[in-house]
């Protein structure tokens, strides 16, 4: 890896060139590891670059167990222990837990104070709905994806953002789930999430089951549930609209950004929905009743 890759022919290749912002490295010792980062150190100074020692973690395992004794050295600085310092990287906090275990609290706290800063605020209540569903819905989102969170978390996530959607919109507290997310008549254009949590995994399940790696194909995690995903490739299973499934009722028209009614155009919100997704929301409707 550090003197570039040998050809069939027993030329060594040398690496190629191109611009990172971050870089992981994942090797078997620390003496690959050592001489790696004093290769990689040489080649930014050329480019009249270095590295930031503060910003970099790193993270020694060994038969299961963690090696804080194992140090890296750049610049003369070293390099700090993922256990002295943990690293936030994409909406994700690593520690030296090696687990998810808290970022279930800190989604719920990013929810509730998000939740709670939309109604203090002195918008109207269907604004708040707007503000809601495009700004923190989508930043819970994120981590329940990425991150092993349980379904009884994302529950009480959704009931806690259910009650305050009621709110904002002057319904009764005692309406149902199913009146709010429901595709009836009046279909608001709200989005649940403990829906949006199972198509997330799912997602991800075809991501990591469609992958050109044939590693990653081969590796796909334990918790994620496989059973979430029921045949949602096939073009025969998709439903139609309305309550025959005929196509009887047209699909209403979503929020737009910044317009009112039917926007078109550029200025029109463009939600892509495939197939996939299409069928496992009404596998999850059939699931609920």
């Amino acid at each position: 890896m550090v003197r570039g890759v040998r050809n069939s022919a027993g030329l060594r290749l040398p690496p190629l060139r191109c611009f990172m912002d971050d870089v992981t490295s994942l090797l078997q010792t620390a003496v690959c590891t050592a001489r790696l980062l004093k290769r990689f150190e040489e080649l930014l100074s050329w480019a009249r670059m270095r590295i930031k020692s503060k910003k970099s973690r790193s993270l020694s395992i060994r038969k299961g167990r963690q090696m804080d004794s194992v140090s890296f050295l750049v610049a003369g600085e070293r390099i700090p222990v993922l256990a002295e310092q943990p690293l936030r990287s994409l909406g994700r906090e690593y520690t030296a837990d090696l687990s998810d275990k808290h970022m279930a609290a800190a989604v719920t706290d990013q929810l509730k104070e998000g939740l709670k800063r939309i109604d203090q605020s002195y918008l109207p209540g269907k604004f708040k709905v707007w503000c809601y569903q495009f700004t923190l819905y989508q930043r819970v989102m994120w981590p329940l994806k990425m991150c092993e969170i349980t379904a009884t978390t994302v529950t009480k996530l959704d009931a806690k953002a259910n009650n305050y959607i009621k709110k904002w919109l002057g319904l009764p507290r005692c309406l149902s789930d199913a009146a709010l997310f429901g595709r009836n008549a009046l279909q608001l254009p709200v989005k649940n999430i403990s829906t949006g949590y199972r198509l997330e995994k799912s997602r991800l399940v075809l991501e990591l089951r469609q992958s050109s790696d044939h590693l990653v194909c081969g590796q796909v995690q334990a918790w994620l549930r496989e059973e979430d995903a029921p045949a949602m490739q096939s073009l025969g299973s998709l439903p139609g609209e309305g309550r025959g499934q005929d196509g009887s009722q047209p699909q209403p028209c979503s929020w737009s950004l910044g317009t009112v009614g039917g926007a078109s155009g550029r200025n029109a919100l463009q939600v892509p929905t495939p197939i996939c997704h299409i069928n496992l929301r009404h596998y999850l409707v059939i699931t609920r009743l």
